[in-house]
């Protein structure tokens, strides 16, 4: 096992020199290593420690102590387990390019031992799932369909079993057809999954899987944000391209598309049922612009409109009352998404998801009612704190980022509403909060490592690694030099894992060739670790010669008169 722990203040700052105590618990919470590791420099420290062919499976779990007789500062775990390697290996592949009712696919199976044999006369199983697919092929950025956010509707991914699915062969192959009887209801583009099994002679099963589009009923409209992310600035222009796509994947022209611009506000309505209040959100949209595209076979439309600060939908649909519809959901007027789902949330936004000291920040607050809006800048202190009246609305606060802010901290906004007699309304409050990054370019170090491809078993392989000195200017391929003055050790050997046994965190981790443990005796098994000095003051009794404490009571006892 490789444990590598940086010490760090809450600044983000390296703190060395300073030595650790690393305990190693096995799963049955008796203390398998404990280790004191010394600052290797920059607040880096690590062990590397062997794992004993006998260990015990589970999950082991690392703590770090600064003072053995504290809390401790950090942890994490990892599994052991064992591990037999596979025997079988085979491939899926098909002529298809589409899934549909009226074209099943043909999937071929070729299986083999992975001595070489055709794995033949074994059984196959499998099954078929339905999910939605992020994009269609050929239109990469694109969205079909409603989007689930606004719509509330949302398609769960459907799974049908693979029956009567045949054997291999006496030279490993199995040929079969995948047909979809119908496919199911859904605006938004489908992706079938055919998940393949093919089981050993022992029973442990090898799936593979591979993915076709489905072919969806009618046409779909296609719409793609030219800008990045799903948030636009203050006052910028909103552009989309539009196309019309047949079910065959090719772009077909379309007449008088209508669209239109919904701005959308997120009310709470509360009712009394059973004795307790309750509340539903109510979502309020009004139109800030519409018209009418066409669409050429070769060429898409364009949509061009400016927004300002709010959530929006766009809804692109043909003129036909039963044809296609696509609507697409942005923000504008930050660039942190902000985002609430009960009114004890209160919806805030930044305008930048990081700054330098110096900055100005401005926070957007949506109230929903007149009250006091405090901010709080915290990290692991208060840092500042401002309070301000703000009316129902948009309400822009600035706040000045300060130099002892760290790397990052959080914005919290509390508003406060007073009580209305006259409304018969209670005093209400609603907390949101926000991250923010300071300087994080200046903190940020790129480091690389160069692995080959393949590791095999009982194989010694070099890894390179490489980092910068300067932090935010990390490239791949940092030479020897670069290593060498930014403290890094020189490449060294390592040694793939074993068969038979894998550290599962991460997973099928590298690590040096075991060497077994000094094995225990009772005392040790009781006490995993014992203060050397102790230690060495047995060994001393037990051989019959003066320990420091009998040459202690002698000197006192002397100067005391005693014996």
């Amino acid at each position: 096992m490789h444990i590598t722990t940086l010490l760090r203040n809450a600044a983000g700052i390296a703190v060395p020199g300073v030595p650790l105590t690393v305990v190693v618990d096995r799963p049955d919470g008796i203390e398998y290593r404990r280790e004191v590791v010394s600052d290797g420099g920059l607040g880096g420290l690590s062990l590397d420690a062997p794992i004993i062919a006998s260990a015990p499976t589970g999950t082991y779990r690392v703590k770090v102590y600064s003072d053995p007789k504290g809390s401790q500062i950090g942890d994490t775990s990892f599994l052991v387990e064992d591990y037999v390697p596979e025997r079988l290996e085979f491939d899926i592949s098909t002529d298809a390019k589409a899934l549909s009712p009226s074209a099943p696919a043909e999937i071929t199976l070729d299986g083999r031992f992975l001595y070489g044999a055709p794995a033949s006369a074994l059984p196959v199983d499998g099954e078929l799932k339905i999910a939605p697919a992020a994009e269609r092929p050929g239109f990469p950025g694109y969205v079909f369909g409603l989007n689930t956010r606004d719509s509330g509707r949302r398609f769960t991914s459907e799974s049908y079993p693979l029956a009567d699915l045949p054997e291999t062969d006496a030279k490993g192959i199995a040929r079969f057809d995948v047909a979809l009887d119908k496919v199911p209801a859904s605006t938004r583009p489908l992706e079938a999954t055919v998940v393949v099994r093919l089981a050993e002679p022992g029973g442990r099963a090898i799936e593979h899987q591979l993915s076709l589009p489905v072919t969806p009923k009618a046409d779909m409209i296609g719409v793609k944000p030219l800008f990045k992310g799903s948030s636009l600035g203050d006052q910028d222009i909103a552009k989309f391209d539009v196309v019309m796509v047949a079910p065959d994947g090719s772009q077909v022209g379309a007449k008088d598309l209508k669209w239109q611009l919904l701005r959308i506000e997120s009310k709470y309505q509360w009712y009394r049922q059973y004795g307790s209040w309750r509340y539903e959100p109510i979502k309020l949209t009004r139109r800030v612009a519409n018209g009418t595209i066409d669409a050429e076979a070769g060429q898409p439309a364009h949509i061009e409109v400016p927004v300002s600060w709010g959530r929006y939908r766009l809804e692109v649909e043909s003129a036909d009352p039963s044809g296609p519809l696509t609507t697409y959901g942005f923000d504008s007027g930050w660039y942190a998404e902000a985002s609430t789902d009960t009114p004890d949330f209160l919806e805030i936004a930044l305008d930048k998801s990081g700054y330098k000291a110096g900055d100005t920040m401005i926070v957007a607050v949506t109230a929903r009612s007149a009250g006091t809006v405090t901010l709080s800048v915290i990290g692991d202190r208060l840092f500042t704190q401002i309070t301000t009246d703000v009316e129902p609305g948009l309400a822009k606060i600035s706040l000045t980022v300060g130099d002892s802010w760290g790397t990052g901290a959080y914005v919290l906004a509390t508003l406060r509403r007073p009580l209305d007699a006259a409304e018969k309304r209670m005093p209400g409050r609603a907390i949101g909060v926000q991250w923010f990054s300071v300087d994080r370019p200046e903190h940020t170090i790129g480091v690389d490592l160069d692995l080959p491809e393949l590791i095999r078993p009982q194989t010694d392989e070099t890894a390179r690694a490489g980092a910068a000195c300067e932090p935010g200017t990390g490239r791949r391929g940092a030479p020897r030099r670069v290593r060498r003055r930014c403290g890094h050790p020189q490449p060294h050997r390592l040694r793939a894992a074993e068969p038979g046994r894998i550290l599962s965190r991460p997973a099928q981790a590298l690590r040096r060739d075991p060497r077994p443990l000094r094995p225990t005796d009772r005392r040790h098994a009781r006490h995993a670790w014992v203060d050397p000095h102790r230690r060495r003051h047995r060994r001393r009794r037990a051989a019959g010669q003066p320990t420091h404490r009998t040459a202690a009571r002698a000197l006192f006892g002397h100067r005391h008169g005693g014996p």
